[in-house]
């Protein structure tokens, strides 16, 4: 009985630092990530991604939630087709993209600072923590209607000694229902970068 309990004392003060050391690195972490976008660091915001789970996650959610809106006897024509997911998301789930994302900012939101996408970030058990991302809110009125429509959740997890970014919730309108070669892209990033 004595080494139950003494086992049970270890784990609960275990997860108790545990959970202490989430509470007081996910700011930090929130910090890099803003400080790396400000800099236009891709390298910084790709360390804290881990691209393979991300791919496996939204593979197996968006697939759910496209079937979810397309079954029964109305379908909705939302985001892409269930079996073009497995495609968008390798396309889009990948290092190099972190780039498109950071060349596209400056035009669509030139005034907004990356701390203003960030909305939201949480204790998501003892072992994660949430980061919820979303447009930038220009009033209350928008921030309340985007905060439910037009945000996407990042669930970070330990990944050895450091916190990188497993799951992606994404609101299946949010995602591109194709993809576009390297030429397309290039000649977007002419059109919008300045």
């Amino acid at each position: 009985m004595r080494i139950f309990i003494t086992a049970f004392v270890l784990l609960a003060g275990y997860v108790v630092v545990y959970a202490s050391a989430v509470e007081l690195s996910k700011d930090r972490v929130v910090e890099e990530l803003v400080v790396a976008a400000r800099a236009h660091d891709a390298d910084g915001l790709r360390d804290r991604l881990d691209f393979r789970a991300l791919r496996s996650f939204l593979k197996s959610d968006l697939k759910k939630k496209a079937k979810a809106v397309r079954g029964g006897s109305v379908t909705i024509p939302i985001g892409p087709e269930p079996d073009k997911i497995d495609e968008i998301v390798d396309f889009y789930i990948q290092p190099e993209r972190i780039d498109l994302l950071l060349n596209l900012k400056p035009n669509i939101f030139p005034d907004a600072d990356p701390q203003d996408f960030v909305w939201d970030v949480d204790f998501h058990g003892p072992f994660a923590f949430a980061v919820t991302v979303g447009y930038p809110a220009e009033d209350e009125q928008q921030t309340l209607y985007s905060e439910r429509m037009s945000t996407m959740t990042f669930i970070f997890k330990a990944h050895g000694w450091v916190w990188r970014a497993k799951e992606m919730h994404v609101p299946l309108f949010m995602v591109p229902r194709e993809t576009y070669s390297d030429e397309e892209i290039e000649d977007l990033l002419s059109r919008t970068l300045p």
